[in-house]
């Protein structure tokens, strides 16, 4: 299988901005770390960029996507709101991918629509996907994508999907990203995998033998909890975390 992650935005584009924070750094990072655990899984990722360079014309890195099984252009939302949005072609059949990346944003970072954005007026119309396979749409948009990496790829008769993981103007909403962005970078591939059925590496066991550590930690004060937990996880050290 051959995917092709496109991170939004490079260079001179920012793309937008907020809180000391650029979607073009988030989306470069979150297309690394996503390529990164497609290739352990055995998918061949291809990128838009791998450095803070401009890729390009939006269409055309979409067309470079010709012969590869998906396409996914990574972007973080502004304008007011909180969650994840999915943008699909309009004249996608079948919403596996989308239902799925839904399913797995959702409890991270929440999650608005999937859509798909007319050419002709810009009008967004929303999507409704069946809640199990083959997860067929109940309908297609008769028009052009407005998005160009979607004209793009999907003139080269690949399927692709425009996601807005969060909104970064939104503290909130970028707060639970970048608390949670390991997950949701799991999360993105994990889906990916499962739309196209491939199988994704199971956790490494404990080579025999090796050193087991017990990790003692006593009253923290001044803390927050979840705060905690999340490093507890990052750590994996299996800990509950209660008020003493």
């Amino acid at each position: 299988m051959k995917i092709y992650l496109d991170a939004g935005h490079g260079g001179n584009d920012p793309g937008a901005c907020a809180g000391g924070l650029r979607e073009k750094d988030l989306t470069l990072e979150a297309a690394l770390q996503i390529g990164r655990r497609l290739e352990e899984a055995g998918v061949e990722v291809l990128y838009s960029r791998k450095g803070d360079v401009n890729a390009g014309e939006v269409s055309a890195r979409g067309r470079a996507a010709k012969g590869c099984d998906y396409f996914l252009s990574i972007h973080f939302n502004a304008g007011g709101g909180a969650g994840s949005e999915i943008y699909c072609n309009c004249r996608e059949t079948i919403g596996a991918t989308e239902a799925l990346l839904r399913d797995a944003l959702k409890p991270l970072v929440g999650h608005r629509k999937i859509a798909s954005r007319r050419y002709s007026n810009g009008m967004t119309v929303t999507r409704e996907v069946a809640d199990k396979p083959p997860y067929r749409f109940a309908g297609t948009v008769n028009d052009t994508d407005y998005y160009g990496v979607l004209r793009g790829c999907w003139s080269v008769g690949v399927s692709g999907d425009l996601l807005e993981i969060a909104f970064i103007d939104s503290p909130a909403n970028i707060a639970a990203y970048q608390t949670h962005k390991k997950e949701v970078w799991d999360a993105v591939a994990a889906a990916i995998c499962a739309a196209y059925q491939v199988e994704t590496p199971a956790p490494a066991a404990p080579a025999p033998g090796a050193p087991l550590y017990k990790v003692t930690v006593g009253p923290v004060s001044g803390g927050d909890k979840k705060a905690l937990e999340a490093l507890a996880k990052e750590m994996a050290v299996p800990c509950d975390v209660v008020e003493v």
